[in-house]
């Protein structure tokens, strides 16, 4: 029997990689003790992965594993055996990780506690339970969680007395008005992940009381929770672009801001920063400030690392956003700092995207053109960026025999990577409009007011067009 490669990619071995020092050292009283484990084999098996300090190939042999816990038996006993001490571990390990969920969350812990005493008869002790988990509930935070856990403390109340005292008040109007909140903060939030999603890859969902919901969310009695005014807010600004909601939204989420849990909060920034991004993208170059002081803000305050991993879309974003602005110290800083917090598959490509970036923003053309014809990215959208570089840095730097290959090769790429939607509109705008302007340079003739006059509204009027101020900027310099 000889199958380390099935043994590394096992459930256990991925379980166990999984663990934190402190959880492997908590997970080690566990297995010891006889409520959880009743099995030398398994304590053996965990003690072999225990003493390595890294699980993998080079420190893993299951020839051994099989001499350390069944040297005595067969073969054929030996694959069931290891087979069932396996999963005696993997079922341990499992049930360690949901004890552990269950008993860092207080409010599950503290509610199924008292479920229990209720159904024990304990009564008195049940209510004495739920009072106390009411009285911890920090009274500054407004996620989710807490009107869930509300909730969930008036529907335990009436269930220990509601039922019980047919003929006096109850907590009814209370217990209704907890989940109703939940629901509707919730609703919220799900309807923000739907309209944010729908957006990037353009598909259509139905969400049943979306309106209904949204009509409720208004109301006073339900807009007073910071939450609900923050979410509210925010799908408001993005489905109808309005101004006056992102107002309300910035304004109320750096006054709460620090009431919030990661998730919303992060949810939250992203959904203000994508409304200015999608200002911008409309030529609309107001917005970009804000995106800028919102993405700083948003990573001295590390809201958008998760699990220590930062996204590659935030990451090349901000860089671009500081670039646009001349912030040209804070990119470079921004690119060497967080390029390690990307994920591993991500780190040199979007370095090496970031840097052909920062060159060409500082005219550095020499070196951006190294990267932009050395290196092929996988990323399409990566790859039509760096092209469109390529294409203007032909064009300021006068090399227009190459300029017209890379239009040439730019139309063929979309045409060969089947680019729709946003993309192909935008790229095929800003090659059209850069001939007519290349044309107009090497016409015979000077170019004339009127005529640099009437392209240029027909660019200021042209969306998608990502490339505006700098075709702009082109045109305006053939008239000096």
């Amino acid at each position: 029997m000889n199958n380390t490669n099935h043994f590394l990619n096992s459930k256990l071995i991925h379980l166990f990689s999984s663990l934190t020092s402190k959880e492997r050292l908590a997970f080690r009283k566990w297995i010891h003790s006889p409520i959880h484990n009743k099995h030398e084999e398994v304590i053996a098996l965990f003690q072999y992965l225990d003493e390595l300090k890294k699980i993998d190939a080079t420190t893993t042999n299951i020839v051994v594993v099989v001499a350390l816990l069944l040297s005595k038996k067969t073969e054929a006993k030996q694959a069931t055996d290891l087979r069932h001490t396996m999963s005696y571990l993997t079922a341990a390990l499992e049930e360690f990780l949901a004890y552990q969920y269950f008993t860092q969350n207080d409010t599950l812990h503290t509610i199924g506690l008292a479920k229990i005493l209720y159904q024990k008869n304990l009564r008195k002790y049940a209510d004495e339970t739920v009072k106390k988990l009411d009285k911890r509930l920090p009274n500054h935070l407004i996620n989710q969680e807490k009107l869930f856990t509300e909730y969930q403390i008036e529907s335990f109340k009436f269930e220990l007395e509601g039922t019980q005292k047919r003929d006096q008040d109850t907590n009814l109007q209370l217990f209704s008005h907890k989940l109703d909140t939940f629901y509707i903060a919730e609703k919220l939030a799900i309807l923000n992940e739907i309209q944010s999603h729908a957006n990037v890859h353009k598909t259509e969902y139905t969400s049943d009381l979306k309106e209904e919901v949204l009509a409720l969310a208004c109301q006073p009695a339900y807009y007073a929770y910071p939450l609900i005014a923050l979410l509210y807010d925010c799908h408001q600004a993005i489905a109808l672009q309005c101004e006056e909601h992102f107002q309300k939204l910035i304004q109320n989420l750096y006054q709460y801001e620090n009431l919030l849990k990661p998730r919303d909060k992060k949810n939250i920034y992203l959904t203000a920063i994508n409304f200015c991004i999608k200002k911008m993208n409309t030529g609309n170059r107001i917005y970009i400030t804000t995106a800028f002081d919102l993405y700083k803000d948003a990573f001295e305050k590390h809201i958008l690392l998760e699990n220590n991993i930062l996204s590659r879309f935030a990451y090349n974003n901000f860089i671009s956003i500081a670039l646009i602005i001349d912030k040209f110290e804070i990119a470079k800083e921004f690119l060497e700092k967080y390029n390690s917090y990307l994920e591993p598959m991500y780190q040199e490509s979007h370095y090496k995207y970031n840097m052909a970036n920062f060159y060409f923003k500082t005219k550095d053309y020499k070196s951006a053109k190294k990267i932009l014809v050395e290196y092929e990215f996988e990323d399409v959208l990566l790859e039509m960026t760096m092209k469109m570089y390529l294409t203007k840095i032909y064009y300021e730097t006068f090399d227009y025999e190459l300029l017209e290959n890379a239009i040439l090769s730019f139309r063929q790429y979309l045409k060969r990577k089947k680019i729709s939607g946003f993309h192909s509109e935008n790229y095929t705008n800003v090659l059209k409009f850069l001939e007519k302007i290349y044309t107009l340079k090497n016409a015979t003739q000077p170019t004339t007011p009127t005529l640099s006059s009437d392209l240029q509204e027909e660019i200021k009027n042209t969306t998608p067009l990502t490339e505006k101020s700098w075709l702009l900027a082109q045109l305006a310099a053939l008239v000096k």
